[in-house]
């Protein structure tokens, strides 16, 4: 079973911080969808390995939560999968907001959304999150070579043509797409 390194550096509301270089397991057939960048095996295989990578880190000492003073007792995980790390080498997993959180749903929610504003503006070129695909044929970025475009109505969804487009409106997008417009008014 190959291993790769899960790098976090970890920092909580007291300004303690630590660098982490985790060894986590990952299947074959997770290293496969990895390197191929396919978009539910990568997640899985992220979601397991910054699951691990957790266990580790909090059980290091006694993190508090990045938001209020509570005692932190989970995580929010950005990871991203480097087949060619910078400064070379071998792959590893690479988590850019590795956030210790109470089990209050608003530490979670803050926390969630300071992650999603480090991660727009982070270059990851790996990461799960940045693998495009198509919300009617599944159809990836890379695969399409690039013409993958966004919704320019709810802008969370992703087509790679036109006639993908508006097949998905007709299967029932128009809904979604509707109440995201509602919601931003």
């Amino acid at each position: 079973m190959p291993v790769f390194n899960y790098i976090a550096k970890v920092s909580d509301r007291t300004g303690r911080s630590r660098d982490f270089t985790i060894p986590v397991s990952v299947t074959d057939q997770e290293t496969t969808a990895l390197r191929n960048r396919n978009v539910s095996g990568s997640k899985m295989a992220l979601t397991r390995a910054a699951a691990e990578a957790q266990t580790t880190i909090l059980s290091s000492e006694q993190w508090q939560c990045v938001v209020c003073t509570g005692k932190a007792t989970r995580m929010v995980n950005t990871p991203a999968f480097h087949p060619v790390p910078r400064n070379g080498g071998d792959p590893v997993i690479a988590d850019y907001t590795p956030f210790p959180i109470c089990f209050n749903p608003s530490c979670n929610a803050e926390a969630t959304r300071q992650a999603g504003l480090i991660t727009s503006n982070t270059p990851r070129p790996m990461a799960d999150a940045e693998v495009k695909s198509c919300g009617n044929c599944g159809a990836t970025e890379m695969a399409s070579a690039g013409t993958i475009k966004r919704c320019s109505g709810c802008e969370a969804t992703w087509y790679c043509s036109r006639e993908c487009q508006m097949a998905h409106w007709k299967k029932g997008h128009k809904y979604l797409c509707e109440r995201r417009d509602k919601q931003k008014k």
